[in-house]
């Protein structure tokens, strides 16, 4: 016989370990009773940012009527001259505008509206991948948590 070779490998795992017929076994798939953690773990992560939130949809709010009063005479077709019609047309552009997507359905064309679009859509960026950053975070460290050492233990 030749010399024996002992393998050894680091365990780590969310849960303890499984014994059946007195034998442990080390699971390598749990399925948790949780009806949908994710979701759970969205709306925590919405109550930690939602005057974030707040700040994005009075920014769009303000933005659609900034961009309404700069460039509803210069693009009567993109932004009507009515008020209220207008300021509906210019929300739905800042929200488009600050999501990214940029449908391209309402453009500005006044120099003035056109700086202000430019500024709105950095501003926009920030404040939604702030908010993507928020909630990514708060997702990962609810999903951390410390590892049950198994070390030493039979396998």
């Amino acid at each position: 016989n030749g010399p024996i070779v002992n393998v050894t490998f680091p365990l780590f795992s969310w849960s303890s370990n499984v014994t059946t017929l007195e034998t442990e076994f080390f699971p390598l798939v749990a399925i948790k009773e949780e009806s949908f953690p994710i979701g759970r773990q969205i709306l925590h992560a919405f109550k930690q940012i939602w005057e974030l939130v707040v700040i994005c949809i009075t920014g769009a709010m303000l933005s659609g009527i900034i961009i309404w009063f700069l460039d509803h005479r210069a693009n009567a077709g993109h932004f009507p001259d009515s008020f209220w019609r207008g300021v509906q047309d210019g929300w739905w552009w800042a929200v488009v505008t600050m999501t990214t997507v940029g449908y391209g359905d309402k453009a500005p064309k006044s120099s003035l509206a056109r700086v202000y679009a430019s500024l709105w859509m950095i501003i926009g960026i920030l404040l939604m991948s702030t908010i993507t950053a928020q909630i990514s975070s708060s997702i990962t460290a609810d999903g951390l948590r410390p590892l049950n050492d198994v070390f030493g233990s039979k396998v």
